[in-house]
């Protein structure tokens, strides 16, 4: 059975590039996608979702409220974001939540994929825990 990743933002273009690629590049991986935090958190209610990433500024349910939702009911989801913010107010934001990885914006979407590749690439070498470490912390930029 495949491995199942979501990737959720509300940029169609970016969605789209991410989900083609990603799904060329993991032939073990499901690639599904959802265009705000509440199409995610129906997603999650219905297909074990190994890793998510998402953008953190959306319309109907923003990736804070989803990252809290995915965290209370899915604990070893492995939790990746991407922000156009990288302050220290969104960063504290996020520590509650043991997020693997943020990806800040500006970036082009080539770069980002590349990276999003060796995370996902650290992730799958490791079993159990919610980091590429393996230990249920860390917020790595």
């Amino acid at each position: 059975m495949n491995k199942i990743l979501l990737i959720i933002d509300d940029d169609a273009a970016l969605l789209s590039y991410l989900c083609s690629n990603l799904e060329r590049h993991f032939k073990e991986f499901t690639i599904m996608s959802a265009e705000n935090g509440l199409r995610a958190a129906e997603l999650l209610g219905l297909h074990p979702v190994d890793i998510l990433i998402t953008d953190l500024h959306m319309p109907l349910m923003d990736g804070f409220e989803l990252l809290a939702h995915t965290a209370k009911n899915y604990p070893d989801v492995t939790l990746l974001v991407m922000s156009g913010n990288d302050s220290a107010e969104v960063i504290g934001r996020l520590t509650p939540f043991q997020v693997a990885r943020c990806f800040f914006k500006p970036f082009a979407a080539r770069e980002l994929l590349r990276d999003l590749i060796g995370e996902i690439e650290d992730l799958r070498r490791f079993s159990g825990g919610r980091g590429p470490s393996g230990e249920s912390g860390g917020l790595a930029a």
